[in-house]
């Protein structure tokens, strides 16, 4: 599985990527759908206007899942354009950026408040085993192991004081990965 989000991500990011930035530009779905031809051009506009920084460009996956969002980057099959493909992952790495951006910041105020990581340690540990087989296949095979140390390693909490999900109520009404 690691082998196949390497393959999409190369085909998606990177070197390889804007080599071929213009073709991508030009790539048509096979499919004759209105709806299918207007998702790709969509996709176009908003990697255009995201690459001048456009604070109003609005990704066509917008709302779709983690697991949708990878099922299309990962997606070699032709079904969707190269475009499409680094609009979904674009997508589910900014959602990522925002609960990691979250996550450290009530990891920090757990810390000052308590003296222990433990929650951010849990949080960091349930979210990456909420994340899609995909995902988690680029991570190191150690790195559920790795978190359960942590865990273990730090200070319970007196009477459990801190209460995670009160201090950032993101973290308590999205359960699933950000």
């Amino acid at each position: 599985m690691a082998s196949i989000a390497d393959s999409a991500l190369n085909a998606i990011c990177g070197p390889g990527y804007d080599a071929l930035k213009s073709v991508h530009y030009q790539q048509k779905p096979s499919d004759p759908d209105p709806a299918r031809q207007k998702l790709a051009a969509d996709a176009n506009a908003f990697l255009e206007a995201d690459g001048k920084n456009s604070q109003h460009a609005l990704n066509p996956f917008a709302g779709l899942n983690r697991e949708e969002l990878d099922a299309v980057a990962s997606d070699d099959s032709g079904r969707y354009t190269v475009n499409e493909r680094r609009a979904a992952y674009l997508e589910a790495y900014d959602m990522e950026q925002a609960w990691r951006r979250q996550v450290m910041a009530a990891g920090q105020a757990e810390r000052e408040a308590t003296g222990s990581r433990r929650h951010f340690y849990e949080e960091i540990l349930n979210h990456y085993q909420a994340l899609p087989p995909l995902e988690q296949s680029l991570y190191p095979a150690s790195y559920s192991q790795k978190l359960q140390a942590h865990i273990q390693r730090e200070p319970a909490i007196e009477n459990d004081s801190f209460d995670w999900y009160q201090k950032f109520p993101l973290a308590a009404g999205d359960k699933t990965p950000t």
